[in-house]
């Protein structure tokens, strides 16, 4: 049994250290190693040699965690991973054009547990309206173990004349290719296209309007 971090490139600061030449060479059946909170198979040589991980989540993120091993010796080695932690994790990404509030709530509720951690990213464009995520994040919080969002949007331009935009600039000229498309667009195509500009501009570097 050995607590100890196995040798990684470049990492040198940690006390003790296994590599995988000393597994290789140990002469033993089976090495137990503790340190990591993620199961981990370190097997080299033909000694068995694992990170069984924490039995439960230790950190409030992702990892191989919440097993035990079940270590059998009889003509060999076999060794078997048993699920006893109930805490899982899960990050859900969302795109802030598509993301009203009674969709974001209903998104979120579908993954309801009070076992899970949720980890909620928010990125893109908003276009109108948008809820006020830490009070919808507030309202469902009894519903999982933990939950928290990390809100990486950005508004929508809302001018979309292409002269209020510097002269040359690749915002006016994109926004003028879009403009002419506009007069002979049906109303669906008119949709579609504002939408484009919107995203488009927003992306585009210079594209603040004055």
């Amino acid at each position: 049994m050995l607590h100890a971090s196995f040798e990684i490139p470049d990492v040198i600061d940690d006390t003790y250290v296994v590599t995988a030449e000393q597994v290789r060479t140990c002469g033993l059946d089976y090495l137990a190693l503790g340190h990591y909170h993620s199961l981990s198979d370190r097997s080299e040589g033909g000694v068995g040699a694992f990170y069984p991980g924490s039995p439960e989540m230790v950190r409030m993120q992702k990892g191989d965690f919440g097993y035990v091993l079940l270590v059998e010796f009889d003509d060999g080695v076999t060794v078997e991973s048993v699920t006893v932690g109930k805490r899982i994790y899960e990050e859900l990404t969302v795109k802030a054009e598509d993301a009203g509030a009674a969709g974001m709530a209903a998104m979120i509720e579908s993954r309801a547990d009070v076992n899970k951690v949720l980890r909620i990213f928010i990125e893109g464009v908003r276009k109108g309206p948008f809820p006020d995520i830490d009070d919808l994040v507030a309202s469902l919080s009894d519903h999982f173990f933990d939950i928290s969002c990390v809100d990486r949007s950005w508004p929508a331009p809302s001018d979309l004349e292409p002269s209020s935009y510097p002269e040359g600039s690749a915002a006016r000229h994109f926004l003028g290719v879009l403009k002419r498309r506009l007069e002979d667009a049906t109303d669906s195509e008119k949709e579609e296209i504002i939408d484009a500009m919107q995203l488009g501009l927003t992306y585009l570097d210079g594209g603040d309007a004055p």
